[in-house]
């Protein structure tokens, strides 16, 4: 740019800001002079609005600020939260004799004191920035923002903000990684927030503080917790109504009342059913269902020794993982093993992978797509993934779109195999598009993949057009024939979905005994949330019938308040303390091949400040399944009782856990028997042995816990000795890395190995891949027999392939530890022969000439 067009445009700003000035003059001496003139004492201002008092917007400026500063705290990574805790040094005693042979020398003694001072917190901050370089500042920056954040939330509660009065509670007893817990001010916070304006949610935070007495800020009291969760129901709260509900249910600080405990578990049943409704077409996708810590290590009393993970209890998803887990076998490695078959044209793979990423788990729920996912074996969501291996099989069958004839373009001749699983894969397409889950939700593109999906009569295709066709929703215009037709094409096949639906239709008809029917046939196909509420609503009405007799209204009761639990547990999409619980112990990083301590997955370390991070977030852990017991969650009742029961847990020496007492003791108790009212068979045991040994003798840890049916020959087979069973279950883990766990199979697939094809939904994933795999070494290893040994290329491959390349040999671990240890032994030969070609001759040569003889 020249100077001439420089100064040209510097005259034209000066121009536009004379001609603005002038203007705006102007206005002001136009304005009457009565306007300009101040009113009279006494006078009401004339505004056009109500004035806003200056300590109200500046309680507002100081709440938004604090809102913004814990919003990015609550999106820090884990690396960057572990970088929030100072590191605590691990003792250095283990690795410095390691090395040395004497761990009090000069060297070893400098190193230690070198490495507690790295450690010292009160170091001046200039020396603690230099050990520290960047991470430290970074650590001060954001604890800073931590620390302007409560004072701009205390700042706003000073000038009377209510709402930053309630964050304020909120962030002290769930507070973000750069802020500690302060159970304190979370209780006064709470307090009041609720005398102020009687909110819900502060109203059942008080219940739990006196129901529980946590933190030591209040003493247990069971009248004001039940007074406050009672405020905090008949406020709409729906934490609080399953909480009357289960109180009510169980007699805890009241008497046992079916029907009041029926009255609130169908409030907070109805609040769960009209979330699910809000959704998509076919409801809300449901929460992934909870894990108890107990089941990842076989039950309470172990593998094999436990109710959980013996008998039909065996293949469950979350003991299957658990067998996985002791297998060496992880997500990560399941995934790998999918995605690299798929991307080299494995039909089935493609197929499997994307379902396993459209559910978001390696372990799906069985009754369908509507069932939802098992928690255990969690990889997170991703739909353009699934879509992309979705699409890729479909168009196989499929070239191109075609939204008038669906099946205009489909290929001839193409393989039953292949025709499948691009059925299987078009139905999934289908949902993404009716529910819009990673696409735009268009009823017409789903309506083009479920047709084709129909073409080999796919499940959950039938189930999308009956929906499509039921609600109307690409004409406006619904067709009640051709959706039944659909539906019942689906439910022939056991889809849950599709039985509940029908069974909805004939109970709008008022045909219950129909209805009930298909309700019930859904609930054995797997239906985890419908048809419990609408048999629940059944049994609700009996209960409430007064020309029922007492025995029917009893029992209707019971079984009404069984289900309307079910339904209000599995719906609480904006408020999962269980899953929240175990997103912070980090089940990922337990379940697939990681240790109870160590949280590979986030944090892939164990530095000190990584370890202050876990016992922090486990520590949050905790407190969320208190308040989930408090709702009577059975799993939070059962991972509490697990986590401090001082027998049996495998936590017992951690920091985790408080030392053994009464008061643990009493508490683990307490949640074990209510764990064992809810039908949990362990927890029942375990109560007995409390009773049985007595409270005192578990904590001593005196003596022998379990009764010795025999003591004889552990060798022997024909008797039971104790620890017999884990000892069999450790001999399947021993064969399980070669498929020797769950590998049973149907007479069908025995007698012909190509029909395991068909059983696309209901194995297990990861022993599909696993038979998979070993099918694929003895395919390649005939192979090999039969072309008579090694050949010119398997020299040529074997000379080209990388070091630990997967397409070469393997080198086996001994190698590694024979060429250590060999350089090991020459490293002491070496040091042998010095000390005794240098070292011992000086000696010799000395002694010698101090006993030598006098001359004569």
């Amino acid at each position: 740019m020249g100077k001439r067009q420089r100064a040209a445009r510097k005259l034209w700003y000066a121009a536009f800001f004379l001609a603005a000035s002038s203007l705006v003059a102007a206005q002001v001496v136009e304005q009457p002079q009565d306007q300009q003139q101040q009113p009279p004492a006494g006078a009401a201002p004339e505004s056009n609005g109500p004035s806003e008092p200056p300590e109200v917007a500046e309680a507002d400026v100081a709440y938004a600020q604090a809102l913004q500063t814990i919003r990015l705290l609550k999106v820090l990574t884990p690396s960057q939260a572990a970088a929030l805790y100072p590191d605590s040094p691990p003792p250095p005693n283990v690795f410095l004799s390691t090395l040395f042979p004497n761990e009090n020398g000069p060297i070893a003694t400098v190193i230690r004191l070198a490495y507690r001072l790295y450690y010292q917190p009160w170091l001046p901050r200039w020396a603690s920035r230099v050990l520290n370089g960047r991470s430290g500042r970074r650590r001060d920056e954001i604890k800073g923002r931590a620390a302007k954040a409560i004072d701009l939330l205390q700042h706003a509660v000073d000038l009377g903000h209510e709402e930053a009065l309630f964050t304020m509670a909120q962030v002290s007893l769930f507070p973000p990684p750069a802020m500690p817990l302060n159970v304190s001010r979370a209780f006064d916070a709470y307090s009041r927030h609720a005398d102020l304006t009687g909110n819900a949610t502060s109203q059942a935070a008080l219940g739990f503080f006196y129901a529980t007495g946590y933190g030591g800020v209040v003493e247990l009291d069971q009248s004001q917790a039940l007074l406050h969760y009672t405020f905090a129901a008949l406020s709409g709260s729906q934490r609080a109504q399953m909480i009357m509900g289960y109180r009510h249910w169980a007699g805890i600080g009241v008497n046992e009342d079916c029907m009041a405990a029926l009255g609130w578990y169908e409030a907070s049943a109805e609040k769960a059913m009209a979330q699910f409704l809000e959704g998509p077409p076919g409801g809300r996708t449901l929460l992934p269902t909870s894990t108890r810590l107990s089941d990842l290590e076989g039950g309470a009393y172990g593998p094999g020794a436990s109710v959980a993970s013996t008998g039909g209890n065996s293949q469950r998803a979350v003991v299957r993982a658990a067998l996985s887990r002791a297998a060496g076998e992880v997500a990560e490695d399941v995934l790998e093993y999918y995605q690299y078959h798929a991307d080299r044209g494995g039909v089935e793979y493609s197929y499997r992978i994307g379902k396993i990423y459209y559910h978001g788990s390696i372990y799906w729920a069985p009754g369908g797509a509507a069932s939802g996912a098992e928690g255990v074996g969690f990889v997170g969501r991703d739909f353009a993934r699934a879509r992309m291996y979705f699409v890729s099989v479909t168009r196989l069958v499929w070239p191109i779109s075609n939204l008038n004839a669906p099946l205009a373009n489909q290929k001839k001749d193409v393989e039953d195999d292949v025709g499948v699983n691009a059925s299987l894969s078009a139905g999934y397409l289908g949902r993404m598009y009716l529910r819009g889950e990673g696409v735009k939700k268009d009823p017409k593109v789903a309506k083009m993949w479920f047709e084709r999906g129909t073409v080999w009569g796919d499940r959950e295709s039938h189930n999308g057009l009956g929906l499509i066709y039921r609600d109307g929703l690409i004409d406006g215009k619904p067709d009640l024939a051709k959706a039944l037709n659909h539906f019942k094409a689906a439910a022939g096949q056991d889809l849950a979905e599709a039985q509940v639906n029908l069974g909805k239709h004939y109970y709008g008809l008022g045909d219950v005994a129909r209805a009930t029917k298909y309700f019930d046939t859904a609930i054995r196909h797997g239906s985890p949330f419908e048809a419990y509420y609408y048999i629940a609503e059944i049994h609700s009405n009996q209960a409430h019938d007064p020309q029922a007799s007492s025995a029917v209204r009893g029992g209707s009761c019971g079984l009404a308040v069984s289900f309307y639990k079910l339904v209000a547990e599995r719906g609480i999409w904006n408020d999962n303390l269980v899953g929240e619980a175990e997103r912070l112990w980090d089940f990922n990083g337990v379940r697939w091949g990681g240790n109870k301590a160590v949280s590979s997955s986030a944090l892939g370390g164990s530095t000190g400040s990584q370890r202050a991070l876990r016992e922090a977030e486990r520590e949050a852990a905790k407190l969320r399944w208190m308040i989930a017991a408090e709702t009577g969650s059975e799993v939070a009742q059962n991972n509490l009782a697990y986590l401090f029961d001082q027998d049996k847990s495998a936590l017992r020496h951690t920091g985790l856990v408080p030392q053994p007492s009464n008061e643990t003791a009493r508490f683990a108790l307490t949640h074990w028997i209510r764990s064992a009212s809810q039908r949990n068979v362990d927890a029942l045991v375990k109560v007995g042995d409390y009773y049985y040994h007595g409270i005192w003798h578990i904590l001593t840890g005196g003596g022998n816990k379990s009764l010795n049916l025999f003591l004889g020959d552990p060798d022997a087979d024909d008797h039971w000795y104790l620890g017999k069973a884990k000892a069999e279950f450790r001999k399947k883990l021993s064969g399980s890395s070669k498929g020797q766990i769950d590998g049973r199979k149907s007479e069908e697939a025995a007698a012909d190995p190509q029909a395991e094809s068909k059983y696309t939904d209901d194995d297990d994933p990861v022993q599909w891949a696993r038979d998979r795999k070993r099918e694929e070494l003895e395919r390649a290893q005939a192979e090999h027999d039969a072309d008579g040994g090694y050949g010119p290329d398997d020299y040529f491959d074997a000379a080209t392939s990388r070091p630990g390349s997967r397409e070469g040999f393997e080198r086996d671990d001994t190698e590694d530890d024979l060429i250590l240890m060999m350089v090991v032994t020459a490293i002491l030969l070496v040091l042998v022969y010095m000390r005794t070609r240098y070292v011992r001759p000086d000696g010799q040569a000395a002694q010698q000439g101090q006993q030598a003889p006098p001359r004569q």
